[in-house]
């Protein structure tokens, strides 16, 4: 019963974290040196990998026996990431930043761009859903976490807004994603369009954001082009969601656009339907004067 399991999954979503699996975690990544400290104890000259325990990846999510508990361990891994402001899960900043640096260096994200890569998209159970969604999220908190802000000369000023608000993509994981980028251009598709449909916005947030990165490849914006599915994700997510949701949208377009002509089309036919003082016209307008 899916309403049923729906319901259990929200009831447990807003307990109190397991203490026992917080623990397991935390120590997978954290030696006990580094949870001992406060942040007026620590030092910045010592060396993290000396205090981090350091496991394989694998060692903590293949052994999970359902595909419950997989879902359950990424939101906490995720909350120890980026905690919201009413987490259960606390660290101090040098904690939470030993914790980052050891996620990294033991494989993390080699694993959450595993389960993207492997996870059923076809399967719309909840759990299913969520272990997509919280993997999604992680992969965009990792890949973009650096705080570069994107910056390009070579780009007209009218485009300066739009970027001031991307930054720069980490390197190394870009590479990674890139070595997959069709494989994960249409998955990403299928889940923001299925996310855009169940209007959950931070979903459709975090796959346009990781897309528009992965436009970088050619093959993956050929890939997008031929799909019927983009034209379609793109006019509903301009046409509704959220102003912030709209704006990645836009700036996906423009992205798009750049390499394949064809986008440009695809803008003028959203707004021709649209009503000259529609408020959504903006972004749209924006993304066809930039293009």
């Amino acid at each position: 019963n899916s309403a049923l399991v729906k319901k259990i999954w929200e009831i447990i979503s807003i307990i109190p974290t397991q203490r026992k699996v917080l623990e397991s975690i935390i120590s997978s990544y954290i030696s006990d040196d580094v949870m001992n400290l406060s942040n007026n104890d620590l030092d910045s000259n010592i060396d993290s990998s000396n205090l981090c325990v350091g496991i394989e990846w694998d060692n903590l999510l293949q052994n999970t026996s359902s595909l419950s508990e997989l879902a359950y361990i990424l939101e906490v891994i995720d909350n120890l990431l980026q905690p919201a402001n009413d987490c259960d899960i606390t660290l101090n900043n040098e904690q939470s930043i030993y914790f980052l640096e050891s996620f990294i260096e033991n494989k993390g994200f080699d694993y959450i761009l595993k389960i993207l890569l492997t996870i059923d998209i076809n399967n719309n159970h909840i759990v299913n859903r969520n272990v997509m969604a919280t993997a999604l999220h992680i992969t965009n908190y990792l890949l973009f976490n650096n705080g570069n802000i994107a910056l390009d000369t070579s780009i007209q000023s009218l485009e300066s807004d739009i970027q001031n608000n991307l930054r720069l993509p980490n390197s190394k994981f870009l590479d990674q994603l890139l070595q997959s980028s069709t494989v994960l251009v249409e998955k990403l598709l299928k889940i923001a369009g299925d996310a855009a449909s169940s209007q959950e916005s931070l979903v459709v947030q975090d796959a346009l954001a990781i897309i528009t990165s992965l436009l970088q490849s050619k093959e993956a914006a050929k890939t997008l082009t031929s799909n019927p599915q983009a034209e379609l994700l793109l006019s509903t997510v301009l046409r509704g969601g959220s102003k912030k949701v709209r704006e990645l949208a836009a700036d996906f377009a423009i992205q798009f656009g750049r390499s394949q002509p064809i986008v440009f089309k695809w803008l003028l036919s959203i707004l021709d339907g649209l009503l000259p003082n529609d408020e959504i016209c903006s972004d749209i307008i924006r993304s066809c004067l930039i293009l």
